[in-house]
């Protein structure tokens, strides 16, 4: 039998920098990724992180907009809200909910709707999963630029993790992330493989 050409890039890295590292250096067009990593080991203090952030400053204000903050201005075309989707698109609270009650799921796509909208949702569930002193995050993504989105996502999920272990008295643990493909730029590809700081970060 001929061996199907696809496969996913699955990654396990306590450290999301290094995690995120891997995914670009395995990156292949549209297949699906898995990663498991520790946010609580977010690197912002690197000479990687700061010049990625420099570099994609928007993109990491965005991430961080769109999930943590409720926006009392329209948003452009460009811009998401999934604090809304979360919490008031669907007429309840998602986040309180599924924090009250762990088997339920925080979902952000809307059947029969999101297919013909833009932008449509990329975050497209969450699922808190306590275990014993720690509270672990389980994400999905409809489809993910490795560039653009996934580490910013790292740094804004860190921080939505982050208040709502607080809230029930638990350590942020783990974030088990599944995207179901991923993208990026071939141009966003070779500057940052080219970087001197990401050759050079161990």
């Amino acid at each position: 039998m001929k061996e199907l050409e696809m496969n996913a890039i699955t990654v396990s890295n306590p450290y999301p920098m290094k995690a995120w590292k891997e995914v670009i250096d395995k990156f292949y067009r549209g297949v699906p990724c898995f990663l498991e990593t520790d946010l609580n080991n977010l690197d912002v203090e690197s000479d990687l992180f700061y010049r990625y952030c420099q570099s994609y400053k928007w993109h990491f204000r965005d991430s961080h907009r769109s999930l943590l903050i409720k926006m009392e201005r329209n948003l452009t075309p460009y811009e998401f809200s999934y604090y809304d989707r979360m919490r008031e698109y669907f007429g309840i609270d998602q986040v309180e909910m599924a924090r009250k009650h762990p088997n339920n799921i925080i979902c952000n796509w809307e059947v029969g709707k999101d297919h013909k909208k833009r932008p449509r949702p990329c975050f497209v569930t969450a699922k808190f999963i306590p275990d014993k002193e720690f509270l672990h995050l389980s994400v999905t993504f409809r489809t993910r630029d490795v560039i653009k989105r996934m580490y910013p996502n790292f740094v804004a999920l860190r921080f939505f993790l982050n208040e709502q272990a607080s809230l029930l008295n638990k350590k942020p643990g783990k974030l088990f992330d599944y995207s179901n493909q991923i993208i990026a730029d071939n141009q966003d590809l070779a500057r940052v493989r080219d970087w001197k700081e990401f050759i050079e970060y161990v």
